[in-house]
């Protein structure tokens, strides 16, 4: 390394081996070169190379994916207490009549009272949205590649199980 204009001692190597001292891309050229090294060798090792990237997608895919599952059944039990919910809350209006009850410091019906929850009904689109990515070929595709569709349920219809094998 001397010769290629690098202050390298013994202790310099242990350094970065035990990953206490990073290399400059002058260094890394030089070492590469003095061992008769491709450079792309070294950048497989770092955390920025292609490969590692390449894996953070696919955990931070598997965790959105996992992810969108709960939320999914979390908009289904959110769309059922909502449903019943309406429900009550008609139900109680009903029995009442003319005797209007006091909700949040004004005399209302309760149906008046919980209208604004009762604005969030796009549950039903959201979870539309999510069928639709569940049922595509893709989507559907990137579920089983993760395992977040068991072995053992069926696949969509005209499903390729080969789709399967990469991401």
């Amino acid at each position: 390394m001397r010769d290629r204009g690098h202050e390298f001692v013994q202790q310099t190597i242990a350094r970065i081996e035990s990953r206490n001292r990073r290399v400059s891309l002058g260094e890394a050229v030089a070492l590469a070169d003095a061992l008769d090294l491709n450079l792309a060798l070294f950048a497989e090792h770092d955390p920025a190379s292609r490969a590692s990237m390449r894996m953070q997608i696919e955990r931070q895919t598997k965790t959105v994916l996992a992810s969108l599952i709960e939320m999914s059944q979390r908009v289904a039990d959110a769309r059922n207490a909502l449903a019943e919910l309406r429900a009550l809350a008609a139900e109680f209006d009903a029995s009442a009549g003319d005797d209007v009850e006091e909700w949040f410091g004004e005399r209302q019906t309760a149906t008046q009272a919980l209208a604004a929850l009762f604005e969030y009904d796009d549950l039903d689109g959201l979870a539309w949205a999510w069928n639709n990515f569940v049922a595509d070929r893709p989507g559907h595709a990137l579920l089983r590649r993760f395992g977040l569709i068991p072995a053992s349920e069926l696949p969509i219809p005209g499903y390729d199980k080969t789709e399967d094998a990469e991401f």
